[in-house]
């Protein structure tokens, strides 16, 4: 019968808490949960605007919204976790369309465990009728940043299993 015995429980500790570090970080960074289908967006209209919030954080705005001065504040981090960091709206060929009427398709982020992102999720983004964001391009931008946090999950239990080991063989003296 295979046994497990912790030999030096300071080196157990540090390797378990490596793992349950880049499994926490890896599982607030999970995109798209609740993403819902196309035909489920809500849809906003007003002048786009940009709206740098955090340092490297960009939020897309929409002015004037409904003919009113009201503005509404969108983000591009669809994570349940906001921490007012996770969105990155800000590329570079928003620039061209900035002070231009625009449609954004948006959804609000549901609930994950205690967590909530109040904030609404940019998905599709038209400026005189022209899709600047598809529907297809963000869901193929959440997918792929789901697996780079799915791999990083995976990689996380060898790694832990491995600085255990290498842990336990630095502390051995040798005879």
């Amino acid at each position: 019968m295979l046994g497990f015995k912790i030999k030096r429980k300071l080196d157990f500790y540090l390797s378990v808490s490596l793992f349950v570090f880049i499994l926490i970080s890896m599982t607030t960074k999970y995109a798209g949960i609740g993403f819902p289908k196309e035909d489920s967006l809500f849809y906003t209209t007003g002048i786009l605007g940009l709206h740098d919030n955090v340092r490297h954080t960009k939020h897309l705005t929409l002015d004037n919204v409904a003919g009113k001065t009201e503005t509404q504040v969108f983000a591009c981090g669809y994570s349940f976790f906001d921490n007012g960091r996770s969105s990155d709206c800000g590329n570079n060929f928003y620039k061209s369309y900035l002070n231009e009427e625009a449609t954004i398709g948006w959804y609000i982020q549901d609930k994950f465990l205690i967590f909530k992102n109040n904030v609404p999720q940019v998905v599709t983004v038209e400026v005189d009728d022209k899709v600047i964001i598809s529907y297809t391009d963000t869901l193929r931008n959440i997918n792929s940043n789901n697996k780079i946090s799915k791999f990083m999950i995976l990689f996380a239990f060898p790694l832990s299993v491995f600085m255990y080991w290498l842990f336990s063989k630095v502390g051995k003296k040798t005879n």
